[in-house]
């Protein structure tokens, strides 16, 4: 059965393998890649699934500004306190 399933999605042109990536991930694949194509920005916006300090830190390589929500129970850092960000 499975060889039979290769050789369907080969013909529909569906990969066999698929590589797992998160979001955050593929935010950023997509960002690079605009890029990549000429097209510019000055920010990104996403909501809390992109809220990610990896995803936030490959924003400020490419000079992006941002703006992500994030999770109600992530904690912030403020002043010299941590709390949550409700």
């Amino acid at each position: 059965m499975r060889a039979a399933d290769d050789e369907r999605h080969e013909l529909a042109g569906i990969a066999v393998k698929l590589e797992f990536s998160t979001k955050p991930d593929q935010a950023v694949a997509r960002v690079r890649g605009a890029f990549d194509s000429g097209i510019g920005a000055d920010w990104f916006a996403g909501d809390e699934v992109y809220g990610s300090r990896a995803l936030r830190h490959s924003m400020r390589t490419m000079g992006l500004g941002y703006a992500v929500a994030v999770k109600q129970n992530q904690e912030v850092a403020r002043a010299c306190t941590s709390r949550s960000a409700r």
